[in-house]
């Protein structure tokens, strides 16, 4: 089951300036897919950077008690998916942004 997704990016600005930039780049993230476990993945363009929802863990985390999001372990602020293609695994939340928390994650599929 696919994640809904809530819709395009419509402002860049809840992005950092350099993942911006990179997404506009379209560059090859610079990894050994053979050494990973979900072998070859791509980035979307910026253009396709769309708001997903999916649920992200901050159990265990030392921030997770300031977490405004937290509701038994998990959290769901605006999320944006990045993950364009992957050679193993469904793409979507393999690698998400969070502005919320200004960091990159990965999430799992809501239910």
């Amino acid at each position: 089951m696919m994640p809904a997704l809530e819709g395009a990016l419509m402002n860049s600005d809840d992005l950092p300036a350099d993942l911006v930039a990179f997404l506009q780049s379209d560059r090859p993230l610079e990894y050994d897919p053979a050494d990973c476990e979900i072998g070859v993945c791509r980035l979307h363009r910026l253009e396709a950077v769309r708001r997903i929802e999916v649920q992200v863990s901050t159990e265990g985390e030392e921030w997770a008690d300031d977490d405004p999001y937290h509701v038994e372990a998990t959290t769901l602020p605006k999320r944006f998916d990045l993950t364009g293609e992957c050679e193993y695994y469904d793409p979507v939340g393999i690698l998400i942004y969070l502005p919320a928390f200004k960091r990159l994650g990965r999430g799992t599929m809501s239910t």
